[in-house]
């Protein structure tokens, strides 16, 4: 910056390497933007191509999980597998259910189990989301943030409303 009472003026402002035409607190702030919104937008509001953007968006989530504290998850412990298992489980016994339609006893026998296990892991999962702050974690979610938000609530509904069927109508005995 040239100013006639100082003369030249130079500030040094910190660039990436390999010689990249933005600074590092640019890109920062571009990366910034791109945790809550669209490449698409952050790029129009910068000025930019859509895939400037992204390029930019990839460096900046490089250098922060280069900095960050933790190291990465190197093996899921059993913990990781056990909502799966009761997820099979849930699954297995709505098969069962759907194979013995037709013998009434043995079906609601299955229906009452499938929906008792299948209620239950989800209260689960409402208690670790509420412990892990869901809701703090949405921009590192992505598009599957909708599966807590619209998906599970649907399911618990779904046993809601099956529950209140296998209460209104008692098994007869025949």
């Amino acid at each position: 910056m040239k100013c006639p009472d100082c003369g030249v003026k130079v500030e040094k402002v910190p660039l990436l390497p390999r010689k990249a035409p933005f600074s590092k607190r640019f890109e920062d702030a571009v990366g910034q933007a791109c945790e809550s919104a669209a490449a698409r937008q952050v790029a129009r509001r910068f000025g930019l191509s859509e895939s400037a953007v992204r390029a930019i968006d990839l460096r900046y989530l490089e250098r922060w999980a280069a900095k960050r504290c933790e190291p990465p998850l190197r093996q899921m412990g059993v913990d990781g597998y056990v909502p799966a298992y009761r997820d099979f489980a849930t699954g297995v016994l709505a098969i069962l259910a759907l194979l013995t339609a037709r013998i009434r006893p043995l079906f609601r026998s299955f229906v009452v189990a499938f929906n008792l296990v299948g209620a239950a892991d989800i209260i689960v999962d409402y208690y670790h989301a509420t412990q892990v702050d869901l809701p703090a974690m949405a921009g590192q979610l992505g598009t599957t943030y909708a599966i807590p938000i619209i998906y599970v609530p649907l399911l618990m509904i779904t046993h809601r409303v099956a529950f209140y069927g296998l209460l209104r109508h008692p098994q007869v005995s025949t």
